[in-house]
């Protein structure tokens, strides 16, 4: 997953309702963090080479307004190009200078520090420039929640397929030990809380495809009359 690192002030970026630099990163609890960076990673491998997902890259639309910095942003493949000289991505997403294609989702995911007006008024502008927004509240009355450029009304999307992040499920589960947790779900079972989950959840799947490969190998030799080492 492409992280940039978050850009606090720069003087040639427009400023925005709030008198701030567009690109101020607000803070991030822990568990907001943690939330993103597993729906981050779960795009990743789902998606593949053709989409690039990206953590709070700033996204100039074309309509000529301050920045949108997605918690999560997918594009589809080559929207962003290496630099020739550095070979790094670029740290913004400038659609307003290359008319490249416009996100295929965002994913918020909002905490504590943010405000509610400011972010409605981020998800409808979206809606407006034909960008779907899933609203994904882990802090707070867990929620998954819809906007679609095309309705007018958010659905609830909780434990369900989100085709745009290749079937990926977003659910809560009720320990009993505090507020629900957020869990993601792939098509293929595997479940995860963080992206450090997710990767131990990774691992133990490719042990257990080796495992299963070796003993077909195995088995074949067997079937020769060749008793394995």
């Amino acid at each position: 997953m492409f992280m940039p690192t978050p850009v606090f002030y720069d003087e040639d970026i427009p400023y925005g309702s709030d008198g701030l630099p567009d690109e101020l990163k607000v803070p991030e609890s822990h568990e907001h963090r943690q939330a993103c960076d597993v729906i981050g990673l779960a795009a990743v491998e789902l998606l593949g080479a053709d989409y690039q997902v990206f953590r709070d890259m700033n996204w100039y639309p074309t309509d000529g307004g301050h920045a949108i910095a997605p918690d999560v942003m997918i594009l589809p493949a080559g929207s962003l190009a290496e630099d020739p000289e550095t070979g790094s991505l670029p740290k913004s997403y400038r659609q307003d200078l290359t008319d490249g294609p416009r996100p295929v989702v965002n994913i918020e995911v909002p905490s504590h520090h943010d405000r509610l007006l400011a972010l409605m008024a981020k998800i409808e502008r979206c809606r407006s420039l034909g960008v779907p927004v899933y609203l994904v509240t882990a802090e707070g009355p867990p929620s998954v929640l819809r906007y679609d450029p095309n309705q007018a009304s958010p659905e609830s999307w909780v434990d369900r397929p989100i085709d745009e992040l290749g079937g990926l499920k977003i659910s809560f589960v009720d320990d009993g030990d505090g507020p629900p947790a957020m869990e993601v779900e792939l098509p293929n079972g595997l479940r995860a809380r963080t992206d450090h989950d997710l990767m131990r959840a990774y691992a133990r799947q490719a042990e257990s495809q080796a495992r299963a490969e070796l003993e077909r190998l195995r088995e074949q030799l067997r079937q020769h009359g060749i008793e394995p080492d």
